[in-house]
């Protein structure tokens, strides 16, 4: 008789990273409106973690930024911005309250709730994951378990600052599961970098 699956992970915080500076796209990108809900994108995928099943949710913004539009009762992670997502995830590791750290990226607006539980269900319950695809691993919407936080204090102390090494680490270790998605999957991982990534435009 085939062994039982793992038991998937059921507690998990989550942080949405905004604290990129936009060159590419000349605006802000968590203002930019949701193609379907027509909300900013910060909204959106606050909504969207929160539907994934999230106990907490943090927000990661720059030094100096804020959004209005966020309730004022959303816990915010500051940073100065210059040492990438790296920072942005050891400061949401080290507030986490659960045994998990869901990371979303505020510029990959096709990232659904039922996406995220899917491979939620489909990881290990003692492992974080992290998408494969073709053109590698996405660290910007996986699962971390706190005890990697670890391996990003350790990277930022020597200025590593190449998510990808990290991740590459962990998966090692067997502290995070190299999920390989079916090409649908990885094509909901697209990112908004510049006006050309939007199709229709700014005002669609």
């Amino acid at each position: 008789m085939a062994p039982n699956p793992p038991e998937a992970c059921t507690r998990f915080s989550a942080v949405l990273l905004t604290g990129g500076r936009s060159l590419r796209m000349g605006l802000d990108k968590a203002l930019l409106p949701h193609p379907s809900s027509g909300q900013p994108l910060v909204l959106h995928q606050l909504e969207t973690l929160r539907a994934a099943g999230a106990k907490e949710v943090f927000l990661s913004i720059r030094n100096g930024t804020d959004y209005p539009q966020v309730s004022a009762d959303l816990s915010r992670l500051h940073d100065d911005g210059s040492r990438g997502p790296m920072a942005g995830i050891a400061a949401a590791l080290a507030a986490a309250r659960e045994p998990h750290l869901l990371v979303l990226a505020v510029d990959l607006p096709d990232v659904t709730p039922a996406l995220l539980r899917k491979w939620l269900a489909r990881a290990p319950k003692k492992q974080g994951f992290v998408p494969i695809g073709p053109q590698g691993s996405e660290p910007l919407c996986a699962l971390y378990p706190r005890t990697a936080r670890p391996f990003f204090d350790s990277a930022l102390a020597s200025d590593r600052l190449a998510l990808r090494n990290v991740v590459t680490a962990m998966c090692a270790v067997d502290l995070l599961y190299p999920m390989a998605l079916t090409p649908e999957e990885y094509k909901a991982l697209t990112n908004w970098n510049s006006p050309a990534d939007l199709t229709g435009g700014l005002n669609r």
